[in-house]
Parts: structure tokens; sequence; C-alpha cells
């Protein structure tokens, strides 16, 4: 809905279009110059375009978080739904907001006869919205007609509305909304569903979310702080395994807060793999399920494989990496290879299955170094490279006559040595829109690969070399690097430099010599990722030669 409301003081009017998010209600409390309560309310001025719901609502105070609810409740309706409310609620003439929602809830109990065209098949619709699903064999042989002339026969004094004949039917209706807590309401999917009770009350967050809804629901339920409620995770929307890790300590909101962010970012298909890693390496608190968090995407599972024989077999057999032959089977040493394989992969045996860790996440190691046994190899020393590429350098000021900068409408291309002597105040301007995160840009890699799993970090700065400036992608690595993985995160590294954070960064002006200048990391001519081993004139080492070449 396009709704158009005013303050309670009939002052101040704004447009907001329901059902918003919450930062959406803040900006709108905020523009009515009114504070995001629990209760703060509003007056409905005009329904843009939905002449039905603007007789409804106009004229009408009603609280800013039901009146969102309603709507959202409003959008999962199909067609038919929509009519029956609109007709109920004329015909009962609904103008409180406990009504309204209530009725949201409750379409169900009523048949609207507005449509005379096809009899038979209105009636068979109003019999599945009174009895329910049925069989398609019931359905085709169901008489609608007989249906609809039943009902008008045993409903003598329907509700007449401009939308056509209201027939209550046998459905019981529900007070599923008391006029305090707003019912649970999944209008989205989110991780994390939170249930806050008291004695009397429930009310539900659906994490991740804003302080602001948490101070809300706690307002609802008549308490001053979290401390006055209970809480308790509703499981339907999270592995019960995490939710039980998630609850065994004193539950702290904020946490739960961001694990939710993090199950959004991931997915559900990935909370699911992460679910199967906590049962795999037996994780069981808190910190060790953050420490997974960040680095769930470097295992691979083998479901039920339980022996070197059983791995050797299912890599043989079942991967399709060989041409297998069942004749030859007997022939085949499964055992031998299985403890080759598992010899040269950091991985164990469980209950569960087989895991490989491809990881260099040392509070991780000693996680499953504790819990499952694997055994870890000496560490490798981790190592820092540097990839350079070429800046484009433009500005809008010209120096006049008398030598002040004037803005022009028309971009001058610079040379990169006009950025000579400004590194310290380049690579200050970087870290201000920089993420702020212990992978820098890593955390956009979006692959769960082992390149993921080698590169511990990576970010952007600035270097001058002799008269000219550069920008550099430094990356700190776990392990050497293949030649294809170079080629996979120099990608990355290009599509960050064009689109992600150097488009960023290119569009604010840096201030250098009284001269305002933008500065890309992409767009140069003959634009390229020039390693460190090459910028010095050295033979490239061996880790570095497939990205040298």
């Amino acid at each position: 809905m396009f709704i158009e409301l005013r303050n309670q003081q009939g002052n101040i009017q704004r447009t907001i279009t329901l059902p918003s998010e919450e930062k959406q209600i803040q900006y709108c409390c905020n523009q009515l110059e009114m504070e995001n309560s629990a209760f703060a309310k509003v007056w409905v001025s005009k329904v843009f375009s939905n002449d039905k719901m603007d007789g409804i609502l106009a004229d009408k105070m009603f609280a800013l978080d039901e009146l969102n609810y309603l709507a959202k409740r409003l959008e999962s309706f199909g067609e038919d739904e929509y009519n029956t409310f609109y007709a109920v609620a004329t015909a009962q003439k609904l103008d409180q907001p406990k009504d309204l929602i209530n009725l949201t809830f409750n379409t169900h109990c009523y048949n609207l006869l507005a449509d005379f065209g096809d009899l038979n098949g209105l009636g068979k619709s109003m019999y599945l919205n009174d009895q329910g699903p049925t069989t398609t064999e019931f359905l085709r042989d169901f008489d609608g007609r007989k249906y609809i002339e039943d009902m008008i026969r045993n409903n003598p004094t329907p509700l007449v509305t401009p939308y056509g004949f209201v027939y209550p039917n046998s459905n019981e209706a529900e007070l599923v909304y008391n006029g305090k807590c707003l019912p649970a309401y999944w209008y989205k999917d989110n991780p994390i569903t939170v249930c806050l009770s008291t004695k009397l009350d429930t009310e539900y967050l659906y994490l991740p979310c804003e302080q602001t809804e948490i101070d809300k629901s706690i307002q609802r339920l008549g308490c001053k702080s979290l401390a006055d409620v209970g809480l308790d995770i509703e499981n339907d929307t999270l592995p019960q395994n995490l939710a039980d890790i998630l609850l065994q300590d004193v539950i702290d909101l904020g946490q739960l807060n961001t694990f939710a962010s993090q199950f959004k970012s991931i997915g559900t298909r990935e909370t699911t793999h992460l679910s199967k890693i906590v049962d795999y390496t037996q994780i069981n608190t808190i910190p060790a399920l953050k420490t997974l968090v960040d680095c769930y995407q470097e295992f691979e599972l083998f479901d039920d494989i339980h022996s070197p024989t059983q791995y050797g077999r299912y890599i043989i057999c079942d991967t399709g990496l060989f041409e297998y032959d069942e004749n030859l089977e007997d022939y085949m040493d499964f055992q031998g290879y299985g403890k080759d394989k598992t010899q040269n992969e950091t991985g164990a045996f469980t209950e569960k299955g087989y895991v490989v860790y491809n990881g260099y996440n040392k509070d991780m190691e000693e996680i499953l170094h504790r819990n499952i046994g694997i055994q870890f190899k000496d560490p490798q020393s981790v190592t820092e490279h540097r990839l350079y590429m070429p800046l484009k350098v433009i500005t809008y000021q010209q120096e006049t006559s008398y030598g002040i900068m004037e803005n022009t409408e028309y971009q001058e291309e610079l040379d990169s040595y006009e950025l000579a002597g400004y590194e310290y105040e380049l690579n200050e301007k970087m870290k201000e829109c920089a993420p702020a995160n212990t992978r820098g840009l890593m955390e956009y890699y979006g692959k769960n690969d082992i390149v993921n799993a080698k590169v511990q970090k990576y970010v952007f700065e600035f270097e001058q070399i002799g008269d000219d400036m550069f920008g550099v992608a430094v990356l700190t690595l776990n392990a050497p690097l293949t030649p294809e993985e170079w080629s996979q995160i120099s990608d990355a590294i290009t599509g960050q430099a064009s689109d992600g954070l150097g488009s960023s960064f290119e569009q604010r002006a840096v201030n250098l010599s009284d001269r305002e200048l933008f500065v890309s990391l992409w767009g140069a001519e003959e634009w390229s990722l020039t390693p460190e081993c090459e910028m010095a004139g050295i033979e490239p080492n061996i880790e570095m030669r497939g990205i040298c070449q």
C-alpha cells in the first residue's frame, strides 16, 4: 500500500509504502517528528490507488506497527481473499486495527457470492474454502451450484456489501490478535525466530532485526528490559543442533542477532551444510560455532564413509573421476587407494562419515584435534604477496591564469605521477571505505573452494615506485597457490578493482595539493595485475611463476 500518514497533531504529512522494513519505519517516524515506539500512532490520510482500502482506513488512527503488520498480512492474499476481506470489513464496519488484523486470519470463515457467471465453479471454490482440500475425483463430481443454493437457503439474511453477498460458513473464527502483542507471522524467510514471553503474553522477533524492533517487542509485553522476559528459539527456522548450541548458555540476544546475520548471508542451504559439519565435528560450544561460521566452506563431508576401503571404493566407483569396470572389482585395491588418499588429506572417520578439512584456521585446527583427533602437519609460514595495478586519475578542476582552481564540466585525465608524495593520504582515504573485518576483501570472494582457504585475506593499498603511484592488492597466503588458483584470485581482485571497492573509492574525491582528484584502480590503458617479482625486475619464484607468466 502506498499510503499518506499524519502525526497525531495532524501538522505533518508523509507518504510511505507499507509493508516496510524497520529502517523505513524509523525514517518515517523521524519525518513525522514522532518517537518510533510500540505505541506510536498515526492518522491515515489516504491510501493511493486502492479505493477499497482507502474506504476502510482513511481518517482513522492506528499504531504504525499495527498498520505495517496489517499490510504484511494483506500482501500475501490472493484475489478471492482480498475481496472477502473488503466485503466483510465493509459490511461489519470494522475500523479498529485489532478487528482488521483478526479478519486477515479469518477470511476462510466467510463465502463471498459476487460472480453469478459460473455458479458451479464458484460453489466448488466455496466448498474448498469451507471444508479444505479434497480429492480431484470428488471435486470433479461435486455439484457447486447446489452447494451455493443450500448456502443461500440456510442463510436467508446475508451481509449485503458493494462487493457482493457475504455468507458465514461452518468455520469458527479465531481471536488471534489480542490488541497488544502481534501474532507470529513469518512474512519473510529468516534464520532465527526468537519467542519473548511473560506469563500472559508472547512476542516474536525475526532475526536479524533492528534494536528498535527488540525495544518495541519488550514494550508490547509491558516490560522494561530483556531481563523481565523469557526467551526461546523457535526451531522451525533453525536446525536443532545449532539451536541447542545457541541456547546452552545465558542467552545474549545481541549474539543471536549476529549469528542470524551470518546465517542469512550464507543462505538456508549453507546453514544446513553448517549443521552437518557440527554433527561431524562434535562442535557444541558457542566459541567453536563462531570459528566454524568463518571457515565452514573449507570442509568436505562424505556421508556413511567409515573406513579407507569404503573411501577408496567411493572415489573409484561413485565420483566419476575414473572409468570404472565392475568386472575388475576383484583386482582393485580399494583399501590401499583409500589409505593413500587419507594419508595425503587432513581428515578423520566419524560416526557420521568421513570429514576432510582443507583450511588453515589455527583455532579450527585445535577444535578438530580436540574433538575428533585430526592430526595436523607442521604449519607452513604465512607469506605476503603484492599485485600492482596502474591507476587512472581524473579531475574536474583546472587552474586559471591567476593560479586558482576552478570547477569545470569536463574531466581531465592526469598521469599517476601527479599523486607522487601522497602515498600516506591515499592509503588513509582507502581505509575509510575498506571493509572492517579480519579477511579484508576475501569476505566477498563468495566461493567455497581451496582458494578461499589458502588466501587468508587481501586488501587494497597504494604504493609509490619511482615517480609513479600504483594500486596494490596485498595478499596474505596460508599456503602457496597453483597457477590455476592464482588465476581465480586474480579474477576476484579484478572484479573488486572495477566494480567493488574500487568503484566505491573512485567516487570519493581526494584533495591533494589544493586540487580535487578522483583515483580509480580500474580503467587505465593496458590495465593489468603485475606481481611484485616483475615490478622488481627479478626472476619469479616457483610459487609465483603461474601468475608472472
